[in-house]
């Protein structure tokens, strides 16, 4: 499955609908009678997971298999994450339905409900995020911060003449021998 990548945006409409961006649609199209499933996300307020069904239900038995949880632990996460997860479809228009209670989780009013309101997809690789498009600014500016400090950590510990050869890197190998 081809992964979710970049960062696009599009409107809510005033029934809560919103048409999944031009390049998301290769996954969905593969997915055209599939579930998606709407997940608050655990680490980012104001913001819903979206996730093909097989790669949420593929996220389940990872929890389901965890070593280092109790049994209790892991089942009172399989019930947390039940829970709050709810069932869209892409209907043939490529919009997705937004339920109130995952339009109340992105922090859009009742007031604002009826309007058209402004989402950014965020792509995070076998799934995607959904938040408000008003909010996505700071978290690119902090992405950026945080890339740039874990690039040069990364960056520190290469060989960086292993880096401008090329053949090298490529081949796997040694070009001295």
């Amino acid at each position: 499955m081809n992964p979710y990548t970049g960062t696009h945006f599009a409107e809510k409409d005033t029934k809560g609908r919103v048409v999944v961006p031009k390049a998301f649609r290769h996954v969905p199209k593969l997915l055209r009678d599939a579930t998606l499933m709407l997940s608050p996300s655990p680490s980012e307020q104001r913001c819903v997971e979206v996730y093909p069904e097989p790669v949420w239900e593929a996220r389940i038995r990872r929890v389901l298999q965890a070593q280092d949880m109790t049994k209790g632990e892991v089942k009172r996460l399989v019930e947390l994450l039940m829970a709050s997860v709810q069932p869209a479809k892409i209907d043939q228009q490529n919009r997705l339905a937004l339920p109130q209670s995952v339009r109340a989780k992105l922090g859009i009013s009742t007031d604002e409900d009826h309007d058209n309101v402004r989402l950014a997809f965020v792509g995070a690789g076998t799934y995607f995020k959904i938040q408000l498009a008003r909010e996505i600014k700071e978290q690119e500016r902090a992405r950026e911060r945080e890339l740039a400090e874990l690039m040069g950590k990364f960056e520190s510990g290469v060989n960086t003449e292993d880096m401008f050869d090329l053949g090298r890197v490529l081949d796997g190998g040694d070009d001295d021998k």
